[in-house]
């Protein structure tokens, strides 16, 4: 029962949406950093403190690690999806500190996607920083429950993104400016 109370508050936490919360008025690079930072915050909050309360290790607590991005998905009350669920899972998986490997991974793979090898359209962009880091995830951590979380996320990343795709042509590009 205690998993599904850390679940329904990341789905609801997941379900809120900066874009929508934060004035327009306040366009650019500053806005667009404001609103991954709170993505951040609400995939790390019921993370870290279900944490406290939860075993990690128990399959239940992949519920709670996936709840934000399954509110993100599919919003509590709203039709409205938004696109950071990057930031929203790197909230999430630095929501299960001490154990580091996993936000970490996901961060190297993002960078090493976003400013070395860039994957075109965005969708496939991000499909690669999931698969890369859940992969390393299992290499590192074993068939643990974070690594299956990590697994599931990256299913939550494919659906939400390839919504999106229209039939664009890939293209791979290194070191893009």
């Amino acid at each position: 029962m205690k998993y599904l109370i850390f679940a329904v508050a990341g789905y609801l936490a997941g379900s809120l949406i900066p874009e929508r919360i934060i004035p327009r008025e306040k366009e650019g690079r500053s806005r667009q950093l404001l609103v991954w930072a709170l993505d951040a915050v609400l995939g790390f909050l019921p993370v870290f403190v279900g944490g406290f309360f939860l075993d990690k290790a128990h399959p239940g607590f992949i519920l709670t690690l996936l709840a934000p991005a399954f509110g993100r998905a599919h919003p509590f009350l709203q039709r409205w999806q938004s696109g950071h669920l990057l930031a929203l899972a790197l909230g999430s998986l630095a929501g299960l500190l001490p154990l580091w490997q996993p936000v970490v991974l996901l961060a190297a793979a993002a960078a090493l996607f976003f400013r070395v090898i860039r994957i075109d359209p965005y969708v496939f962009r991000v499909l690669a920083v999931f698969l890369v880091a859940a992969g390393g995830s299992f290499l590192l951590l074993g068939t643990e429950v974070v690594s299956w979380g990590c697994l599931f996320l990256t299913y939550y990343a494919a659906g939400q993104e390839l919504e999106g795709y229209q039939g664009e042509k890939i293209t791979v590009s290194f070191l893009p400016r």
